[in-house]
C-alpha cells in the first residue's frame, strides 16, 4: 500500500471516529463538541485535497446512472456538510463565539439547524461511502 493511500485511509477512519463521538453530543462538553466538530470539518478539507482528482474527473467521461447517483450522492453531501458547519459557526457558544454571528439563532442562541443538518448529513455519507466502498451502483 502506497503512502498516499495509508493516509487516506488514516483520514477516513479518524473521520469516521469523530463522527461517532460527535453523534454522542450529550456525552460531550459543549467545548470538547465544537472542537471535535472543527477538527472534522478540517479532516473533511483534508480529504477532499487528497481526493482532488475526484473534482478534476466530473466534466470528464461518460455519465452512466451509476456515476449520476454517486455525483449526485456525493455533492448533496457537500452541501449537507457546508450548511452543517455555516450553522454550527453560527450556534458556537465557545470556539466561534468572537465572530458575534447570531442572525439564524433563535431566542437564547438555540436553533435546530445543527441537529438537522446532522440528520442529512447521516444517511449522506454512508451512502456516499457505501456507493464509493463497494462500487454501487457500477460505474462502468
Amino acid at each position: 500500500m502506497t503512502l498516499n493511500k495509508v493516509i487516506r485511509v488514516a483520514v477516513d477512519m479518524t473521520m469516521t471516529v469523530l463522527f461517532f463521538v460527535l453523534m454522542s453530543y450529550h456525552v460531550a462538553d459543549t467545548l470538547v463538541h465544537e472542537i471535535l466538530g472543527a477538527a472534522l470539518f478540517l479532516l473533511t478539507i483534508v480529504h477532499n485535497i487528497l481526493n482532488r482528482r475526484w473534482y478534476g474527473a466530473l466534466l470528464k467521461g461518460r455519465y452512466t446512472p451509476g456515476r449520476r447517483l454517486h455525483t449526485a450522492v456525493n455533492l448533496l453531501f457537500l452541501a449537507a456538510l457546508v450548511c452543517l458547519v455555516a450553522s454550527a459557526v453560527a450556534v458556537s457558544r465557545h470556539l466561534f463565539a468572537f465572530m458575534g454571528i447570531r442572525g439564524i439563532c433563535g431566542p437564547g442562541g438555540s436553533t435546530s439547524l445543527p441537529p438537522t443538518g446532522a440528520l442529512y448529513l447521516w444517511p449522506s455519507t454512508w451512502v456516499s461511502t457505501g456507493t464509493a466502498w463497494y462500487g454501487l451502483p457500477p460505474q462502468s
